[in-house]
């Protein structure tokens, strides 16, 4: 691959290159190319050969290692990396890597006081340790070395330890960027370099320190409380660059899952199709983060589904032409609702528009059956009941739906509607039978030549499934 000028390179490409100071042509033809014909010195940087001295001598002296990691895909693949290293020293060694739900990120005390009681004598952590002051501390007090290797932001002080990270203000080395795998690698370099372990083994990690680079990208989009609020519109498209860059990033041959940020429906025509999966985390507040994680690690299925139904293209949705710039010849800005009872999926139903996606929907980490449904009057209610069963290999909760419809009406009223709903958590092969009660309510409507609500005797179809659209259970009643 050649570049012969900044016109080969897409602009997302430039200007991402841009923010990592590489502007020369010949800095962009080398960063961009396959197979490089340079790489930085890893002795410059800052503890690089106090590093691999110490690691060279514990490994030679018998004494035992802990490789100390993390748990994203970052900090995994630089455990490899460095395991395989010390592999080829022929070191005692061996690593931990903590709990992302019981431990947290990076390291801590009680998982200091297990590793010293293995007789370790040396930690290298990997991804993590360039603000851990405490945690350095407390490993000189268990009578443990320590060397850091990360590549987060650094404080204006470090721990009291040989600590490799490029961001740290004194640290000459070039490039500043590096994943915690690339950190690794080139701790692998040095340490290569002083033993004579074969250039073609060090290069076999690279795929390694690929993935590390790649492989966390999770791209969260969307909109945010300058753009979107209760007192003004937005685009109904992402603005500035997002779209763009998610299709650049589509691109890159992984697995890609976007996060969407936003208070209602998108306009996803552009890019939906080129991603893996698309989580829509509305504005989930402080603990949202927390929320996000444990949905995308797997810690717990997602269960939430759609309050709305989210439009292919904004012409297709029922209150479009309510807004003042879609009627013509209207001076003043004014909204009319003139849906009437046809608000949401009431709407696409009447007018027969299929949604992207529609009221009530949403994945789950399993698959869910419903059967055997029965509705049977009791006094002045129906008694709705169904079997479901979790069909698929993981714990999950399912949101269950129960929608109703007057089958011949006297007057223009919706196909269905929302009247009840359960949410039921069942374990992978759990089977359940759920029981929703609809009251008159449920089958009435309100009139206004009466100004009270009223139910019209007459045949009415009762649904039931996991969405607006996904109804697999029908059954047809008659109320006198």
């Amino acid at each position: 691959m050649e570049y012969k000028n900044k016109t080969d390179i897409s602009p997302a490409i430039l200007r991402i290159l841009k923010k990592r100071g590489i502007t020369d042509p010949a800095d962009i033809e080398e960063y961009m190319s396959p197979t490089p014909k340079r790489t930085y010195d890893p002795f410059l940087m800052k503890g690089m050969d106090e590093a691999s001295d110490m690691i060279i001598e514990y490994a030679r002296g018998g004494r035992r290692i802990c490789v100390y990691g993390d748990y994203d895909c970052d900090g995994v693949t630089s455990v490899s990396l460095m395991m395989t290293l010390l592999g080829e020293l022929a070191a005692d060694a061996w690593y931990y890597i903590p709990s992302r739900f019981e431990e947290g990120y990076g390291l801590n005390k009680k998982a200091i006081d297990r590793i010293a009681e293995r007789g370790t004598q040396l930690i290298i952590t990997v991804d993590n340790g360039c603000v851990a002051f405490d945690e350095v501390a407390y490993i000189k007090e268990k009578g443990m070395a320590v060397i850091v290797t990360d590549h987060h932001n650094v404080d204006t002080q470090s721990p009291d330890c040989i600590m490799l990270d490029p961001k740290q203000t004194d640290d000459d080395y070039p490039f500043s960027f590096l994943c915690g795998c690339g950190v690794a690698f080139k701790l692998a370099q040095a340490v290569t370099r002083k033993t004579g372990i074969s250039k073609k083994k060090l290069n076999s990690l690279l795929d390694i320190v690929g993935i590390a680079t790649v492989g966390d990208i999770v791209y969260c989009t969307g909109f945010n409380s300058n753009v979107e609020g209760e007192g003004f519109d937005r685009s109904f498209r992402l603005t500035g660059y997002q779209e763009e860059m998610i299709e650049r990033l589509s691109t890159a041959g992984k697995k890609m899952t976007v996060v969407l940020n936003a208070g209602g429906g998108v306009d996803m025509n552009r890019w939906l199709d080129k991603i893996d999966a698309l989580l829509m985390a509305w504005y989930p507040g402080q603990e949202g983060g927390t929320a996000l994680a444990e949905i995308l690690t797997g810690k717990i299925s997602p269960s939430g589904k759609l309050p709305i139904s989210i439009e292919k293209k904004w012409e297709d949705n029922p209150c479009h032409d309510s807004y003042y710039e879609n009627r013509p010849g209207r001076e003043c800005k004014t909204v009319e609702y003139r849906e009437g009872v046809f608000v949401g999926y009431r709407g696409y139903d009447a007018n027969g528009v299929k949604p992207l996606f529609p009221f009530g929907f949403g994945l789950s980490y399993s698959s869910f059956d419903y059967s055997n449904l029965r509705v049977v009057k009791e006094n002045d209610s129906w008694l709705v009941s169904f079997d479901l069963k979790n069909t698929g290999k993981k714990d999950a909760a399912e949101v269950a739906q129960v929608y109703v419809g007057c089958v011949n009406p006297t007057l223009p009223r919706p196909l269905k509607e929302l009247k009840g709903f359960e949410k039921v958590f069942l374990k992978h092969g759990e089977s359940r039978r759920i029981q929703v009660k609809l009251d008159s309510d449920s089958f009435s409507y309100y009139d206004m030549d009466q100004h009270q609500f009223v139910t019209v005797p007459g045949s009415y179809l009762v649904q039931v499934g996991g969405s607006s659209v996904s109804l697999p259970l029908k059954e047809q009643i008659l109320i006198p």
